[in-house]
């Protein structure tokens, strides 16, 4: 299979949430935690597939409680490859373009800020005159 049917064949799967979830815990996480933040059922097989693609691979294990213990996973290189172009497909930009577009909306949340105290100094000054009335 190649690297672009593999993307599209995880896209909108169950995989492509597991995958979102070691993006979103640093690239390594246990099934459980992953279970949890993806929303799936207790079932080992999109672990596995994702396994079998070499997209993923068991790295240990640790207790995670009553439940006992789950495996480790972490993204394989080409998991990470995987990913990314998941996220770019997705939204339509790639990471560049998305930290951009959070420094522009930063510098307009500043600005509107800067405006709001520019605005409570003029509110101010208005209820002084009206008490000073």
């Amino acid at each position: 299979m190649s690297f672009d049917q593999l993307v599209e064949k995880t896209q909108g799967s169950p995989r492509e949430r597991i995958l979102d979830g070691l993006r979103f815990y640093g690239g390594e996480s246990n099934a459980h935690q992953l279970r949890s933040y993806c929303n799936i059922p207790s079932k080992n097989y999109h672990f596995n597939k994702l396994e079998m693609q070499g997209l993923i691979e068991t790295s240990g294990e640790e207790y995670v409680g009553k439940g006992g213990s789950a495996k480790i996973y972490h993204l394989t290189e080409r998991g990470r490859k995987v990913v990314n172009e998941l996220v770019e497909f997705s939204s339509g930009e790639t990471a560049t373009e998305l930290q951009n577009r959070i420094e522009e909306l930063e510098n307009e949340l500043e600005r509107l800020g800067n405006l709001y105290n520019e605005l409570a100094d003029h509110v101010e000054v208005i209820d002084q005159r009206t008490v000073d009335n």
